[in-house]
């Protein structure tokens, strides 16, 4: 895969990047690195600067003759389109699944922090998890 080719994959995803977990949408080249690169896939992790969670993108160049106006050219450009919306709604999908609100039940996550806190305290007040959950 040529340098042009790659630098434009991370561009791409630096302006339409959002985090599924917190929708933080402002990432940089120095929350991306590349895993690895093998052929036209390139395998990335992110991390999101605003809650540190990691994510991995399989990124793969595909080359599509569009030089003539063909009935081949056109036939390429509409499945293009139509490839492009169904990964739109797959992302989507995947952002509302992970955002509080958006299918109409909320969904709160439990922070590392909450977990570690409530360990503290547990154990400064001599309680157990298990007299929590007593009625």
């Amino acid at each position: 895969m040529n340098y042009l080719t790659l630098k434009s994959m991370i561009q791409s995803l630096i302006q339409w990047y959002t985090c599924p977990c917190c929708n933080y949408d402002s990432i940089n080249e120095k929350n991306i690195d590349i895993v690895g690169a093998a052929g036209n896939t390139v395998n990335i992790d992110m991390k999101c600067p605003s809650c540190a969670k990691h994510y991995m993108a399989r990124m793969e160049v595909v080359g599509v003759d569009l030089s003539d106006n063909s009935k081949f050219a056109l036939e390429n450009i509409q499945n293009l389109q139509v490839w492009a919306n169904a990964v739109k709604q797959a992302l989507e999908k995947i952002r509302n699944q992970h955002t509080p609100g958006k299918t109409g039940e909320s969904q709160e996550s439990i922070q590392d922090s909450e977990i570690v806190d409530l360990c503290r305290n547990l154990r400064n007040t001599k309680l157990s998890a298990e007299d929590l959950f007593k009625n």
